[in-house]
């Protein structure tokens, strides 16, 4: 299929074979801008990033390859770091979008101690100015179990992660957490939060539909249901409780990381993508389906995606345009 992109962004349209008569088509576009933080307003950057035929490693995480048909709600992705004019304890680092809210607690390094007692007690936080808001930050990391490396499933790069009161003492605690899920215990094993992105995001979703389905030791699906529920999850660059509902393409959008803030309404995108496939014609709409902020360049990239199929006939004009509509 013939692509042409008529809006300065960049943008790639994939295909691949859903049967031996349809086609299956996903375009991805990938827009950048700088946010003004004292207007709140946003403009096209020079700077711009790509679509992702692979993956994409950076300092903060591993972007997934944009290669994949299937998508849902909107990636939220923070690179970058929380900072603070004065030495603290600890701040938040937040992003709002429309009605969606998430926050991750930032703290100060802690290990645990032992106390008067004797008890192992989370050591009090040392001040900082600035923390990276990646995973190696979250809880997650590594221990030993009989002599055997163990990973955490979902974070081996994090840190936090105890198997027995003995080889937890002076372990460090994680910089970042979900102020619902904080560690009080050496045993507490929360779900990492982070705002940095990840290229797996099939056993964070499986997770996640697990917790929500109430399964457990006793109470196992049956493998029709479990194979239906891999199904369901789909690529992602964000864990789940980072993707926001589907956007309009005009909310509101407020990023606080420590004593940083940006305030700026996205700007009402309004991009379709007319398709031919010989005497047929039809148009589809594109969604948000990504917005990840660069704290350091006050860069934000947006992205957005569309998905159709279409037979396939030999000799037939077959062409797609992705262009913006007026408001």
């Amino acid at each position: 299929m013939d692509f042409l992109n008529d809006t300065g962004w960049e943008a790639r349209l994939f295909t691949g074979a859903i049967d031996d008569e349809q086609i299956g088509a996903w375009l991805v576009a990938r827009a950048t801008f700088e946010v003004d933080p004292s207007r709140g307003r946003l403009t096209p950057s020079a700077a711009r990033w790509p679509v992702f035929h692979e993956k994409v490693d950076t300092r903060y995480g591993t972007f997934p390859s944009d290669n994949h048909p299937m998508h849902r709600g909107c990636d939220l992705v923070v690179l970058g770091r929380a900072r603070c004019r004065q030495p603290v304890e600890r701040c938040d680092a937040s992003f709002s979008v429309g009605d969606f809210h998430r926050t991750i607690r930032v703290i100060g390094d802690r290990r645990w101690v032992r106390d008067a007692r004797g008890e192992l007690v989370a050591s009090t936080p040392t001040p900082f100015t600035e923390m990276p808001l990646d995973w190696s930050r979250a809880y997650g990391g590594r221990a030993e179990s009989r002599g055997e490396p163990v990973e955490h499933p979902l974070n081996p790069q994090g840190r936090g992660v105890c198997l027995d009161e003995a080889s937890a003492e002076g372990v460090s605690l994680p910089n970042l957490e979900d102020p619902s899920m904080p560690v009080a215990t050496w045993m507490d094993s929360p779900v990492p939060a982070a705002w940095g992105p990840v290229d797996r995001s099939l056993p964070w979703q499986l997770g996640d539909r697990v917790k929500q389905e109430g399964w457990g030791p006793g109470n196992e699906p049956g493998q029709e249901r479990f194979n239906a529920l891999v199904r369901a999850c789909t690529p992602a660059a964000s864990v789940p409780r980072n993707v926001a509902p589907e956007l309009r393409g005009d909310e509101r959008v407020r990023i606080a990381l420590g004593d940083n803030r940006w305030d700026f309404a996205l700007p009402g995108f309004n991009l379709r993508v007319d398709v031919q496939v010989g005497d047929e014609r039809f148009v589809r709409r594109t969604s948000v389906s990504g917005l990840w902020f660069l704290a350091d360049t006050q860069l934000l990239v947006v992205t957005f995606r569309s998905r159709w199929r279409y037979r396939m006939r030999p000799r037939e004009t077959r062409a797609a345009r992705l262009h913006a509509m007026s408001a």
